[in-house]
């Protein structure tokens, strides 16, 4: 491969790049104010609700779980279901992480909160039914208001079931049935190792029964069949989110890739021609390289380190040098002045939890806003590498034309949407592996050309 190609295929890296970390940054912007962590675990807790034969208000209970204020990293947290602020707030009212322990003390809290509710007597008398011919119009008119009404509850709240079923006089007793319920699997499971354990000798057998003992005693929770649902679920809430993530890649890069009408060929035989936009982008290839390193969110593991059972995403949302950025800036402004924090963060959620520790959760709206302004500000930065580089994203003046021309220029496009799809940390790790081959390529043709 001679140098002139390989930097062609260097220049058409780093356009992917930079275009892969700007929907990158999109991505973590949409995480955040639609609140896709929140809702994600919502979806978790209430098909553990369900698992656990709770089908009556399984949605409206893990909403007043998440929105708890106890659990929920949301100073919003405090509105409740009431009010057009609460209603609007459902999103990012949900908390984005939680312990079994403190799923099961809600629960009980919801159960002590509704049980002399359903207990009380009704001697109130049944109102009476409404005639036939009112009650038609009356209930195909409710039902409009229904479907209007589900609609902006999912946009809003993230969810659709109505938050006056967890008033249902059923709940307490199926709350309670739920975490009584005991996971015959778990116990089956410690039932065959005492029997295994019981074909051999007499000694054996007596120190089996010792060791299930100390196993049923430590670990008589575990066999609770809401909190083997929870692990299960909860790594399935992960999996869910991190999916929901690549989705939202690749509708971005769907949009981008037509709405640009970038065309992977016609740029790959741009750059094949024009040396100047070829070694222009070259030369920003260290740069971008750079500020994906600031960008790009760190993988991590799907649950924090020591605590199985805390639900979170599969990867954090925002790269902790955006966050540092952030509690920077914030400290520079009058509302963030003496705060005392080095704003070295692993996620958003490490973050809230720093303000919740340290009294100073009505600073949290304020942080939120520096991130938000961070990752604007890396997003002109990259924009503004690429117009270095000799390469417009929007073009201008916008060309209002077809989406695309031709079978050609649509097949094009489509390649740039599979390349889009890729994601970020696919076109920086080939960025850097080709950058370091063109060291090594460079060297050879020094040597090449000395010998001659």
């Amino acid at each position: 491969m001679t140098l002139d190609r390989l930097d062609t295929v260097i220049a058409f890296a780093v356009v992917m790049l930079g275009v892969s970390l700007l929907i990158t940054i999109a991505t973590q912007m949409i995480s955040s104010f639609l609140g896709l962590r929140g809702t994600n675990l919502l979806w978790g807790i209430k098909t553990i609700l369900k698992d656990a034969g709770i089908k009556t208000g399984a949605g409206a209970i893990a909403r007043r779980v998440l929105t708890n204020s106890k659990i929920s990293d949301s100073v919003f947290s405090v509105l409740g279901e009431k009010g057009v602020l609460g209603f609007a707030t459902g999103r990012v009212r949900l908390a984005t992480a939680i312990r079994f322990d403190e799923l099961s003390r809600i629960l009980r809290e919801i159960v002590n909160e509704k049980a002399p509710q359903a207990a009380s007597p009704s001697g109130a008398p049944a109102p009476a039914a409404a005639p036939a011919a009112a009650a038609a119009p009356a209930a195909a008119a409710a039902a409009a208001r229904g479907r209007v009404w589900k609609w902006w509850s999912w946009l809003w709240r993230g969810d659709t079931e109505d938050a006056s079923s967890i008033d249902d006089p059923g709940i307490p007793k199926a709350i309670t049935d739920a975490l009584k319920a005991a996971d015959e699997v778990a116990r089956a499971k410690l039932e065959k190792l005492r029997e295994v354990f019981g074909t051999a000798n007499t000694t054996w057998t007596v120190a089996a029964d010792r060791v299930v003992q100390q196993v049923s005693d430590s670990a008589r929770q575990s066999v609770l069949k809401l909190e083997t649902s929870f692990a299960t679920v909860m790594d399935r809430a992960a999996q869910r989110f991190a999916m929901k993530m690549r989705l939202w890649t690749v509708v971005l890069a769907l949009v981008v890739a037509f709405g640009v009408h970038l065309d992977s060929l016609q740029l790959l035989q741009q750059l094949a021609t024009n040396p100047d936009q070829r070694g222009a982008l070259v030369s920003i290839s260290n740069t971008m390289v750079q500020e994906a390193e600031l960008v790009i969110p760190a993988p991590g593991p799907s649950t924090p380190a020591g605590d199985s059972n805390v639900a979170a995403p599969a990867y954090p949302t925002i790269a902790p040098a955006v966050l540092k950025e952030a509690m920077d800036n914030l400290k520079n402004t009058k509302e963030g002045e003496g705060l005392d924090s080095d704003g070295k963060f692993t996620s958003y959620k490490a973050a809230t939890d720093w303000f919740v520790s340290q009294k100073k959760e009505n600073l949290e709206p304020a942080y939120q806003r520096e991130v938000i302004s961070a990752l604007k500000r890396h997003a002109e930065a990259i924009n503004n590498q690429l117009i270095q580089g000799g390469f417009r994203l929007i073009p201008s003046p916008y060309n209002f034309q077809p989406w695309f021309r031709g079978w050609r220029n649509l097949l094009g496009i489509l390649i740039t949407v599979v390349f889009l799809s890729l994601g970020a940390p696919f076109w920086f790790n080939a960025l850097k592996s080709m950058s370091n081959l063109r060291t090594v390529l460079a060297d050879n043709e020094k040597k090449d050309t000395g010998k001659a």
